[in-house]
């Protein structure tokens, strides 16, 4: 089975209806963890999003203590499956799966971690995550050729669970690109950006309300939380 791991919260129901269209027709499931405060919430948030009624969409709803590693929620753990680990505010093309997958086969035999956005990092121990960047291959920007990379971004990942699994109990940071960078780290698996257009995938955050909450602007003027986990994990 192919499945789509995805995390969003109310705020961003506006666009999430876009990026689950463009993905339910290329999986075979999609599971989304959606974060609600109040007990109440989830009713609130299935009502108004009438579009999540659907066979492949599977809802679980959570407190948000995971915050970006609520994307892992659910994630499967026996072998057999590919799965992609997308965002909420990206609208993904109509070969985004196929083309994910059919690289992660072949060349690299399921053995690899793919992505389409990742980071490399100056030698630890690094000051601050944010300025420690020597090297950044960008989601909407074209990347010319496979690169290697040691934090993988989880805006659009593919992964295979015959030689990668992958859970909440790896979520140890806020942020899951560094989690799965620690994992892959620590597993000695070796995670690549793939080539690809800057057209290719759609950023839907512009159509956000202005002042969404977003994972950026949370740690972008402490992130010692994030800085203290890379010198510990990679």
């Amino acid at each position: 089975m192919i499945i789509a791991q995805i995390a969003t919260i109310p705020e961003r129901a506006c666009i999430l209806k876009r990026v689950l269209r463009s993905l339910v027709r290329q999986v075979d499931e999609i599971r989304l963890a959606v974060a609600v405060d109040l007990i109440d919430d989830d009713k609130a948030f299935a009502a108004d999003a009438g579009f999540l009624k659907h066979p492949k969409i599977k809802v679980t709803y959570h407190d948000n203590s995971l915050q970006d590693g609520a994307k892992f929620i659910n994630a499967p753990l026996e072998k057999g499956h590919h799965v992609l680990v997308c965002d909420d505010d990206i609208e993904y093309p109509a070969n985004f799966a196929e083309s994910m997958v059919k690289i992660c086969k072949e060349p690299f035999k399921d053995h690899a971690i793919l992505t389409v956005m990742g980071k490399n990092l100056a030698p630890r121990p690094v000051p601050n995550y944010f300025k420690s960047e020597i090297q950044c291959f960008k989601t909407f920007e074209k990347v010319k050729e496979f690169a290697q990379v040691e934090i993988p971004g989880t805006c659009g990942m593919v992964y295979c669970t015959d030689n990668v699994v992958i859970s909440v109990k790896d979520m140890l940071s806020p942020n899951s690109d560094l989690c799965v960078g620690a994992w892959a780290h620590r597993h000695g698996v070796r995670c690549y950006v793939i080539p690809h257009g800057e057209g290719w995938l759609r950023d839907l955050t512009p159509d956000l309300p202005a002042g969404s909450p977003n994972m950026f602007d949370r740690y972008k003027d402490n992130d010692s939380q994030l800085t203290e986990f890379i010198n510990k994990n990679l």
